[in-house]
C-alpha cells in the first residue's frame, strides 16, 4: 500500500496532540494507531 507522504505530514500535524496516537509503519503503508488500535492510513486515491 503505497502512501502519500504529503497526507502523512498533514495527519501528523493534526494528530500530534491527541494521547494514545502513535504512527507505525505496516502493510508497505503507513499507519496511524489510537491506543493500538489502526484508526487511519494515509493512502494515495486509486487512479
Amino acid at each position: 500500500m503505497a502512501y502519500d507522504e504529503g497526507l502523512a505530514k498533514l495527519m501528523r500535524g493534526d494528530l500530534a496532540e491527541p494521547p494514545g496516537v502513535t504512527e507505525k509503519k505496516m502493510f508497505g503503508g503507513l499507519c496511524f494507531l489510537l491506543n493500538g488500535h489502526w484508526f487511519a492510513a494515509p493512502t494515495k486515491a486509486a487512479a
